[in-house]
């Protein structure tokens, strides 16, 4: 009996210092010491049995934050209560979605989670609660700062993509060049500004540059991601030759593909018969994708039909990434050059003005990207040859025959002094000291006329890569599917064209006037009223005048860079 009353005086004294120990550990758990040390150790990697933060995309700018807020709670105020800049962030993360980005990104199933646990009062002590709230305030703070930086930014990193470039262009000796203006912001004080103003979604996506070509591909992207969402494109099945007059069951499956791609306007899904309609939407759809228009469909065309909509989708993907990296919008009036497409556009506003082919940098001689204005025209161009074609291109042949230069209408000058240059006799010069690596220390000009390189005209925008846009007598070349022939200027199938359309708005002159300037064949320059902005670009998907997709080739193998750059992300 003593033994019973021994025991059960135990186990009460057990209870109580139990109690006691409760209470002194939920008071512990309410201390801010103790939360600050949570929050601490979950940023130097610390696992509290299942909460833990792992993959932080914006590390630094985390740490940033709450070193400021002297790793005290973010998105919460002392009421823990869950609140409206919580759902208004989660709202963010899915709207990213829409702007071809992956809101797993952003953490959202873990955050969504931990919202739903809360709300649902799925918490069983004050520590539960704490780690919870501390991993979700954590993860909402890396989502803002990640997807602020993504929208404003693009996820590749254009520092490391240069720094690619850069060394490739050494490995190859290739000058392979991209100019970009990115600029970082302040994302911790963006951040504040957010929570202030109580709208994250809009002080996030202010951040978008909202340019018309990221607009045109991003309502793309919206509707490929429609097309995969319902399964897919309509797949073309094996089969031979079909052309206008055909009857076929396939000529249905074929209907039913060009619709989804925009490149029908209706489709009758029981008709059989290869008509007229169903010819012109095969060729609007071989145009888009480089494939000769013949409107027949064969293996090659088929081929493309059947490319999956998720590598449509990455294709679009990855040039909204590059037009991220466009600083502001494009001008009222601009010229446009798309090195992948082989074409140049001259637009005003929405509308377009003028297309026109264009010849541009070989794979050894790639065109730069980036962006100058058009300050004046040149008449009647003199070439002056690069160093670089003179010593590789055209010193063995000056070795061989002494008549080389004064045979084609080439002058030998001394470089450039303050007193000019001085024209020189190209027999006085011993080329035999020169091979293909040498500075040649002369200027070898082309003077005007119908054999010049440049034909009757170029249009200037200086720029530190010596690029421009000219005429060339060799017209032949713009019959070609693929025109990458030029040492790097862009060469231009229209130029009378345009120079009528810069006559018209940006010279005192009329068009009259220049052309009998031009036929006087005297070398004369033409200043511009107004500069023209020059954008040389490098888009291998982008949408054309009916609103449909067209995809290129990667003629440089810059989409191949991007993403390897894009799937390390």
């Amino acid at each position: 009996m003593y033994k019973i009353l021994l025991f059960s005086l135990l186990f009460v004294f057990q209870i109580s210092l139990f109690s006691d120990w409760t209470k002194a550990l939920g008071t512990l758990q309410n201390s801010d010491s103790l939360k600050k040390s949570y929050l601490s150790g979950m940023l130097l990697g610390e696992s509290y049995g299942i909460y833990e933060v792992k993959n932080l995309k914006s590390k630094q700018n985390v740490k940033d934050l709450y070193e400021i807020n002297e790793n005290s709670l973010y998105w919460f105020d002392d009421s823990k209560e869950l609140n409206s800049n919580i759902s208004n962030m989660i709202e963010a993360i899915h709207m990213s979605q829409s702007e071809g980005l992956d809101s797993s990104r952003y953490h959202i199933d873990e955050i969504e989670f931990i919202f739903k646990k809360i709300s649902n009062g799925v918490i069983f002590d004050d520590r539960d609660q704490n780690l919870a709230l501390i991993k979700l305030d954590i993860l909402l703070s890396d989502a803002f700062f990640t997807l602020a930086r993504d929208l404003s930014l693009g996820q590749i990193n254009y520092k490391d993509f240069r720094n690619i470039l850069y060394k490739k262009s050494k490995d190859e000796n290739i000058n392979h060049r991209w100019e970009a203006k990115v600029a970082e912001h302040d994302y911790v004080q963006l951040l504040q500004k957010a929570k202030e103003g109580g709208d994250f979604s809009e002080v996030i996506y202010s951040l978008v540059n909202d340019n018309a070509i990221y607009n045109s591909l991003k309502d793309a992207y919206i509707r490929y991601k429609s097309i995969q969402d319902q399964d897919g494109f309509q797949k073309i099945s094996n089969g031979k030759n079909l052309k206008i007059g055909n009857v076929s069951n396939r000529v249905k499956e074929l209907r039913i593909r060009l619709y989804q791609s925009g490149d029908l306007d209706f489709v009758d899904e029981d008709n059989k018969k290869f008509d007229k309609e169903l010819r012109d939407g095969l060729k609007r759809f071989q145009k888009r994708v480089g494939i000769w228009p013949s409107g027949i469909l064969n293996s090659t065309t088929q081929k493309a039909l059947n490319v999956s909509v998720q590598k449509r989708l990455a294709k679009i993907k990855l040039n909204l990434e590059r037009s991220r990296w466009e600083s502001d919008d494009f001008d009222f009036r601009y010229i446009l050059v798309n090195i992948p497409e082989f074409m140049m556009h001259f637009k005003e506003g929405n509308e377009l003005l003028m297309n026109a082919r264009v010849i541009v940098g070989k794979l050894k001689n790639p065109t730069p990207i980036f962006k100058a204005d058009m300050s004046y025209i040149v008449l009647n161009p003199r070439w002056s040859v690069p160093n670089s074609i003179v010593s590789k291109e055209m010193l063995g042949k000056i070795q061989d025959d002494p008549y080389y230069l004064e045979d084609r209408n080439f002058k030998t000058y001394d470089r450039w002094t303050r007193k000019g240059r001085k024209e020189i006799d190209s027999f006085d010069v011993d080329w035999f000291q020169y091979d293909k690596n040498s500075k040649i220390p002369y200027n070898i000009v082309k003077e005007p006329g119908s054999s010049n390189p440049l034909g009757n005209v170029k249009f200037m925008f200086p720029n530190d890569h010596a690029v421009y846009i000219h005429d060339t007598p060799k017209k032949n070349l713009f019959k070609k599917s693929v025109r990458a022939f030029s040492h790097g200027c862009i060469r231009l199938h229209k130029p009378q064209k345009l120079l009528e359309f810069v006559s018209q708005g940006y010279l005192d002159s009329s068009y009259l006037d220049i052309k009998s300037k031009l036929n006087t064949g005297n070398n004369i320059s033409l200043g511009l009223n107004e500069k023209i902005p020059v954008y040389v670009r490098y888009y291998t998907a982008y949408i054309d005048e009916r609103g449909a997709v067209v995809f290129t080739k990667d003629v440089y193998g810059y989409d191949k860079i991007q993403e390897k750059l894009l799937l390390e992300k």
